[in-house]
């Protein structure tokens, strides 16, 4: 009874808190405030049953008008359980996914209208690596740093920073196949600060690890917050490490 009474109670604390946010960032709007971190006014998505916008009984509601505003520099935890839409909402905000409604802001960029300007300013570390499994460690670095235009004379001093960062100096030609789940996750980490972005998203950047190798990856998002004082956004099933 004392369990229920307290996810009860939590729960209430959610929606009011939710309440909150949702007036402050539709206030802030209304006066004109400029957001230079990540600003999400009703966003929301539907996967339908039908096409054309048509309502059917099967449409699927993964996530529904989010109102949030996170400042420059500050970093946000959102916490949910499997099927929540925290990999749904980050992959609207990074443009993968087309949002069914609602409008969001990031770096002072408008998602819909600058695109191409809003995935400049951003980086990413999706809930599952994208690397291959062939590719070195250096080979991964130097491939994004060339995606994101990072000019090539400054790419191998950026390649021994990014690598000594996340403590892989010493495996920089080994393939990833032969990498631990927690040094794939490093590299990730690595990969996605890239380009100082002003804006990063972590999709349960500590999904499938031990605790050890969980301990390595906050201490790195701690990093990676003091020294480019980055807006971060992470997404976690666990209470304590968002809190943390």
């Amino acid at each position: 009874m004392g369990s229920a009474n307290q996810q009860d109670s939590e729960e209430a604390q959610g929606a009011d808190s939710a309440y909150l946010e949702k007036q402050k960032v539709i206030q802030r709007m209304e006066a004109g405030a400029e957001c230079k971190g990540v600003r999400i006014a009703g966003l929301s998505k539907v996967y339908s049953q039908y096409p054309f916008g048509i309502k059917g009984k099967k449409d699927v509601h993964a996530v529904r008008g989010v109102f949030l505003e996170v400042e420059e520099g500050e970093l946000l935890g959102l916490l949910g359980h499997n099927g929540a839409g925290k990999t749904t909402l980050i992959g609207m905000l990074t443009g993968i996914l087309k949002p069914s409604g609602g409008q969001a802001n990031l770096g002072g960029k408008d998602l819909e209208n600058e695109i191409d300007e809003v995935r400049q300013i951003i980086g990413v570390c999706p809930q599952f690596d994208i690397l291959w499994k062939e590719l070195t460690a250096g080979e991964h670095l130097y491939l994004f740093a060339r995606i994101r235009n990072i000019p090539k004379h400054r790419i191998e001093d950026l390649i021994r920073e990014k690598l000594a960062e996340v403590n892989l100096s010493d495996v920089r030609a080994s393939q990833v196949l032969t990498f631990s789940g927690g040094m794939k996750r490093r590299l990730s980490m690595a990969i996605c600060t890239i380009g100082d972005p002003k804006i990063i998203f972590l999709d349960e950047p500590t999904t499938g690890m031990d605790p050890k190798s969980r301990r390595e990856v906050w201490d790195l998002i701690e990093v990676i917050f003091s020294q480019l004082r980055s807006t971060v956004v992470k997404t976690n099933i666990f209470k304590k490490e968002t809190e943390d």
